[in-house]
């Protein structure tokens, strides 16, 4: 559970004392035996982490929060009266509910890991392919002007002798990562897209030095991860 960054430790130390002594069978018997909270029960299926029980997360979402609500164990945890919801949904049917939106789920992967599981993010970045080459075939166009697509994946500003300051960046699609460095003018220029962005389309021409191929950046535009 390292990798969730924001569960709670006390639901954590539950919920591996509760699985030690025996695996859950039911996304019911997780609601009531793991001990733990609403919000971080609910992140972790949402996450993935109770799919070996045999629900799509959205339905075994619904189904947990019903059992927390509605079990008596969780009425004598919170010393409230009980509400009157029912804990077993195991005979309705949740056909109906939609799955999880994909860009939903990969922006909640990288919030919550720091990185996407499910998805790449070159998946949401499929408008704006027409007229670019992969990161794989750089080195083919030396010389050449040429435009690329990719999500960010490092960024170094770097200050030049004359005290202004430039930027070096990975783009990463799914053939590898392009160098790319922004001189000082074009750093200035589109500092704001540079700042807050997550997936950029940069034109420029290639370079090659020692046998690394780097974009010089003369045109920088943000791109929106979009279904």
């Amino acid at each position: 559970f390292l990798s969730f960054k924001s569960l709670s430790s006390a639901s954590v130390e539950r919920l591996l004392a509760s699985r030690a002594e025996s695996p859950f069978t039911s996304i019911e018997d997780f609601a009531i035996r793991s001990g733990v909270t609403m919000e971080d029960g609910a992140l972790l299926i949402t996450l993935g982490a109770c799919d070996s029980l045999g629900l799509r997360r959205v339905e075994a979402l619904v189904r947990f929060r019903a059992a927390m609500l509605g079990s008596s164990h969780s009425q004598k945890m919170n010393g409230q009266p009980g509400l009157g919801f029912t804990d077993d949904l195991s005979h309705f049917s949740l056909s109906h509910l939609s799955d999880y939106d994909p860009l939903y789920q990969f922006r909640l992967e990288r919030n919550t890991f720091g990185y996407s599981v499910t998805n790449h993010p070159c998946d949401f970045l499929r408008r704006y392919t027409d007229g670019t080459i992969t990161s794989s075939e750089v080195s083919n166009y030396i010389g050449k002007r040429v435009s690329v697509l990719g999500a960010i994946a490092a960024t170094k500003t770097v200050t030049t002798k004359r005290g202004e300051r430039m930027l070096m960046l990975n783009l990463s699609d799914r053939s590898g990562l392009m160098d790319t460095v922004v001189w000082p003018e074009q750093y200035l220029k589109n500092y704001t897209q540079l700042a807050t962005a997550e997936a950029l389309r940069v034109t420029g021409k290639v370079a090659e030095s020692f046998g690394v191929c780097t974009l010089e950046a003369s045109v920088v535009e943000k791109m929106e991860f979009e279904n």
